[in-house]
């Protein structure tokens, strides 16, 4: 009889087990559903042998050596030093390479620490292919690579995956290189439970725990999880997703805010897709990147290269002065072209006869003077203080005012009411309009 053979190589599954079960992840799905088929003993390969894979075959590039003959943590040249993150990220016990499969958050934070005070050094590439993995430690390296972009140029390399926590860190960097195939996103956090009870139960065994403090032993893997502890750990859940959101519109400014970085639903993008969506800024490979940044004159050590921003004609960078010039004159501008779009709302013609629902359109929409023009036309006239007021309750009630608002009684005060009550009557159609309710 043949004996299967084990995987003899890499973590035990003992690790892998403590690492992934009842602990949050910033991992993409994916690669979690394939660690939970190794734990469940669905998985079974003869392992290489991976004794002679070190860091450096990671990338055939660079030196730890420098020009003063002193040695580095981090392999550069020209100027430029490249980190490399490849692998399952967690926060202590592995080391950057091929050699564990793991990459720790404490080795990462190493070498950024270190390619921070190497003077030689101006710009950093993060060479990043990693599916996420665990949450303890991501803040911490995050914030890392946001300070170091604020004194150098930090470049993150999609090559060819960064999802979960890979794409945390990436969006702390100055800019995010993607190729056409690259994957990123993947903007949220999960946690594995496992329940061996019928496992158990097949094998003849009963657990019992014996323990002191009600939530000891909350989330164990013998038995189906308890609604009251799943709240828990999904409030959890919830509290490092609203930090995960935050660290990235931290990161990527105003290309990607914490409610976009929501509404992507933990969605991966490819290519120009990931472009498009605002969580990459363009295409281009290692070698190019590489090739442009040691240029002459282009990544200046000690330059701020946070959120650079580039000339589309001639591909160079402005100063930081013609930038606050541009943005103070486009907003300028957009502030008139707002003012005209009112005014011409409030002006046409059909805004005469409905002025209550054509100050709502201009002031809470969107809405092009044309398109305002052609929204407001097909409203009924409003009822207007020369009619009575039986004649403008029964316009209201034709518009719709009252079901919700509550018909205007006569009195003192009919007016003001009337007035407040179609207000909001018109604010609630027009929110429908806009997709805002």
């Amino acid at each position: 009889m043949t004996e299967e053979p084990q995987v003899t190589a890499g973590p035990s599954l003992f690790q892998i087990a403590d690492r992934a079960l009842n602990r949050p992840l910033i991992i993409h799905p994916d690669k979690a559903s394939i660690i939970l088929d190794v734990l469940a003993g669905r998985i079974k390969v003869s392992a290489p042998d991976l004794s002679a894979l070190k860091p450096e075959a990671n990338r055939f590039w660079g030196s730890h050596r420098r020009d003063d003959g002193s040695t580095s943590l981090v392999k550069a040249g020209g100027g430029v030093a490249v980190i490399t993150i490849a692998g399952t990220l967690v926060n202590r016990g592995g080391w950057i390479g091929a050699n564990s499969g793991l990459v720790s958050y404490e080795g990462i934070g190493a070498q950024l620490k270190d390619a921070a005070a190497d003077q030689s050094v101006h710009t950093v590439i993060l060479d990043l292919d990693t599916a996420g993995g665990e949450a303890g430690g991501i803040t911490s390296v995050g914030n890392a690579i946001r300070e170091l972009s604020k004194t150098k140029r930090v470049i993150a390399l999609v090559n060819d995956t960064a999802a979960s926590g890979g794409y945390w860190m990436a969006s702390q960097a100055s800019e995010i290189v993607v190729s056409e195939t690259s994957i990123v996103g993947s903007i949220g956090v999960l946690v594995l439970h496992v329940n061996r009870a019928g496992e158990l139960q097949q094998k003849g065994l009963d657990a019992t725990f014996i323990h002191a403090g009600a939530h000891k032993v909350d989330g164990h893997s013998l038995g189906p999880l308890p609604s009251d502890v799943r709240a828990d750990i999904q409030a959890s859940v919830d509290a490092l997703y609203g930090q995960f959101v935050t660290a990235v519109a931290a990161g990527r400014g105003n290309r990607l805010s914490a409610d976009s970085a929501r509404a992507t639903e933990a969605r991966v993008f490819r290519g120009q897709a990931a472009i498009d969506a605002g969580l990459a800024d363009r295409i281009g490979t290692f070698e190019s990147v590489l090739a442009e940044v040691q240029q002459p004159g282009r990544s200046a050590p000690g330059a701020n290269r946070r959120n650079p921003r580039m000339s589309v004609e001639t591909n160079t960078e402005i100063t930081p002065e013609a930038h606050a010039a541009a943005v103070s004159a486009a907003r300028a501008e957009g502030a008139k072209a707002e003012r005209t779009r009112i005014a011409s709302i409030m002006d046409g013609a059909e805004a005469k006869a409905r002025p209550v629902a054509a100050r709502q359109v201009a002031l809470t929409t969107d809405m092009t003077a044309e398109a305002a023009a052609t929204f407001l036309a097909s409203l009924p006239a409003e009822a207007t203080a020369s009619q009575s007021f039986d004649q403008r309750a029964a316009l209201n009630a034709a518009n719709g005012f009252g079901a919700d608002n509550g018909a205007p009684q006569p009195g003192a005060d009919a007016a003001a009411a009337e007035s407040a009550q179609v207000d909001a009557a018109w604010g609630k159609a027009l929110a429908k309009v806009s997709g805002k309710a």
